[in-house]
């Protein structure tokens, strides 16, 4: 559903460095380098990218490396790695009501307040905080105080092998490691949690002929699975979103899971440059464990 797309060494074939800069404390700075030679090609890009936004405590910060490298040792074959980093820190202001939309909308001087009747005059979003992290009294706190926002992590590795059988018939292989690591104290609870994921296919291509006429055939087969371990804490007063009491958890001893498997076959003959037909079957097996 999400298709990265990097430029190639042979694409980018230099040094690229570059700075964007815009209201609100914006600045993009970033760098791309590609090369290439007989049987190799390598791409790199590089990203760090702040900005405050139009409100108070608003700011976010997130880092990128993305690379692509090919490598073909033989005619027939051809290796192509593939890898995608991306680190994610904001702080998050707590959600406003209309009025407190219409009294302060930029939540101009909304650091810290000794009450909620204070905060509300104010007109600041606030949210509502266990004193003992788990139930009982609460104390109103702003976003600031709280310490609310996202410190999220995503990692892609994939690796390709293409293979050519013959002259007419390629055979491709290809496995994606891909691990999601989120810390999300976004409001009066933090999300925790770890979502890796593995991604398996290999195919076969082959271009012929079907009683005269140019067809391709195609067969594949494929194997994923995505395993999620999660928590969620009660944040308790005190700043930087300390944790207090666990309210949901799915362990690593009992994760959420889904597992899917399956196969795909498809037949296009070209009858001529206008008329084609084209028929395809598959069949898939899945399972989801919660």
């Amino acid at each position: 559903m999400i298709n990265f797309r990097l430029r190639t060494g042979a694409q980018i074939d230099g040094v690229e460095v570059g700075t964007d800069a815009g209201s609100f404390g914006y600045l993009n700075n970033y760098l791309a380098y590609g090369t290439v030679g007989k049987d190799y090609d390598v791409s790199l890009f590089t990203s760090n990218v702040i900005g405050n936004g139009p409100t108070f405590y608003n700011l976010f910060n997130t880092q990128t490396v993305n690379a692509l490298a090919s490598y073909s040792p033989t005619p027939d074959d051809k290796f192509t790695l593939k890898m995608i980093g991306n680190r994610l820190e904001t702080d998050l202001p707590i959600r406003l009501s209309l009025q407190q939309f219409y009294q302060n909308p930029y939540q101009n001087g909304c650091y810290a307040f000794p009450s909620l009747a204070a905060a509300k005059a104010n007109g600041c979003g606030t949210v509502n905080l266990f004193l003992n992290g788990f139930g009982g009294a609460t104390v109103a706190q702003t976003g600031y105080q709280a310490g609310t926002g996202r410190d999220d992590t995503r990692e892609i590795l994939g690796l390709r092998w293409e293979h050519n059988l013959d002259a007419n018939n390629i055979w491709r292989t290809q496995i994606v490691l891909d691990d999601k690591n989120i810390r999300q104290p976004t409001g009066a609870t933090s999300a925790q949690g770890d979502e890796p994921s593995i991604n398996f296919m290999s195919d076969v291509t082959s271009h012929g002929t079907f009683y005269g006429f140019d067809a391709t055939q195609f067969g594949g087969i494929y194997f994923n699975r995505d395993v999620v371990t999660s928590y969620t804490y009660n944040l308790v007063p005190g700043g930087n979103a300390m944790l207090g009491y666990s309210t949901a958890a799915t362990t690593e001893i009992s994760p959420t899971q889904t597992t899917d498997m399956g196969m795909h076959v498809r037949e296009e003959i070209k009858f001529n440059d206008t008329l084609a037909g084209v028929a395809g079957l598959g069949a898939e097996y899945t399972k989801l464990t919660v």
